[in-house]
């Protein structure tokens, strides 16, 4: 947490249902789709193929924007962002640059290229 009250959290399913559910109610907004496939992911269905880490930004708990990365176990070379969401209200601020930036730079850190 910094003095501006934002705070980044990595978190790692399995996910409470309430979190999940928070999540995939910010993404159906942001995206005006469904998000319900997801759930799994969230419970950490994928733990034997994927590896899965989703990067939650907030400003005095109000829901900013998220990345998701996934890394394969079979090859942590090989590795992808998705649900990178912002927030209306912050958009334009450099919410889903910041955490595409730092999930990228975890990636690479862990041996990921692609």
């Amino acid at each position: 947490m910094n003095d501006s009250g934002i705070e980044l959290t990595i978190l790692k399913p399995p996910l409470a249902t309430e979190l999940a559910d928070t999540l995939i109610r910010f993404w159906e907004s942001v995206f005006d789709t469904s998000f319900a496939h997801l759930r799994g992911v969230l419970e950490d269905v994928e733990n034997v193929q994927n590896h899965d880490a989703l990067y939650v930004l907030r400003k005095q708990q109000k829901l900013m924007g998220t990345s998701h990365l996934t890394i394969s176990r079979g090859d942590g070379r090989i590795g992808g962002l998705g649900e990178v969401a912002t927030a209306i209200e912050f958009r334009r601020s450099g919410v889903a640059a910041s955490l595409c930036e730092r999930a990228r730079n975890d990636f690479r850190s862990r041996g990921g290229e692609a």
